[in-house]
């Protein structure tokens, strides 16, 4: 009789933790904004430039004659800790990461379209990152991951900084048919300690709902292709100016929506030190505000 039970308990376990993953989508989606609003955390500071690292590819305005133009990449190496488990759900993972980010400032993007051209690298910073996916069970997945690292800005007021911070990450996957939906809640902190300016830090919550929805017999490379969008709410308990694109003003960000449409394959495809799980682009909005950037990966790798 136990063994008979047991599938029926596991499906109730199951959509129980789909509801409260729901809601807790919902609730904090619809309620962050106004607690970053009440938080005492909420006076307005520009965005620094060390940031990038764990923000990414952006424009990023550092005071007001300064705004730099930042490319963020991260090559990552992957350790399979239970090669000898059958169940690839039941894998645990070692995630190694090298987080770059180069910029230049006092560059429009249009100037290219005219021959002009940064004239050097302003910004350089280089990190490390450890992460650790662990399954909770054959749909649930957690994955706790740091990540510090070392900036300098260069110029008329050479800056360096350290940077650290974490982020711990859920994903829970719903069968629907073919496809599937991933449920991805995550809490961020993030800092640095520079030498200008007082230490810094934001705190930001992400909750997202990712799907994977098989494209009929198309393939690349034999691999079958999947198309792989997301909607997604970002907050922060601490109010930031951060500039999405040039010819804007800086913006107060407490809370951003964003909507990603994507095309990946049902294996992640190895393009030299980079292992691509999607290419697609996303939109972010909010009050007023919206900005454009490219998609290789689920949030929950970020």
């Amino acid at each position: 009789m136990e063994k008979e039970n047991k599938p029926c308990f596991t499906k109730a376990r199951n959509w129980i933790m789909l509801m409260i993953l729901v809601w807790g989508f919902v609730f904090l989606s619809v309620s962050g904004p106004a607690i970053a609003q009440e938080s005492e955390e909420t006076e307005e500071s520009l965005i620094h430039w060390s940031f990038a690292n764990q923000f990414g590819t952006g424009i990023y305005e550092i005071s007001e004659d300064k705004t730099l133009y930042i490319l963020r990449v991260q090559p990552r190496f992957h350790l399979d800790l239970t090669p000898d488990r059958a169940d690839p759900s039941r894998h645990i993972y070692l995630e190694l990461g090298v987080p770059v980010s180069v910029g230049t400032h006092r560059f429009k993007l249009g100037d290219v379209f005219q021959g002009d051209y940064p004239e050097r690298v302003r910004q350089f910073a280089l990190g490390a990152a450890v992460g650790l996916e662990v399954p909770v069970s054959s749909r649930w997945r957690i994955r706790p991951h740091v990540h510090f690292g070392w900036g300098t800005l260069l110029g008329e007021e050479e800056e360096k900084s350290w940077m650290y911070g974490g982020d711990f990450m859920s994903r829970f996957q719903v069968e629907m048919g073919t496809s599937d939906l991933f449920i991805i809640n995550i809490l961020g902190w993030y800092g640095h300690s520079s030498t200008i300016g007082d230490p810094e830090n934001i705190t930001a919550f992400k909750n997202a709902l990712e799907a994977r929805i098989p494209l009929g017999k198309l393939k690349f490379k034999g691999n079958p292709l999947y198309l792989k969008p997301h909607i997604a709410n970002f907050w922060y308990l601490k109010e930031i100016e951060y500039l999405f694109h040039p010819e804007k003003d800086p913006l107060n960000i407490g809370s951003i929506w964003e909507i990603a449409i994507a095309v990946g394959g049902k294996e992640k495809t190895r393009l030299w030190l980079f292992n691509l799980d999607r290419v697609g682009f996303a939109v972010d909005f909010g009050d007023g505000h919206w900005g454009f950037k490219v998609v290789f990966s689920s949030l929950f790798y970020k």
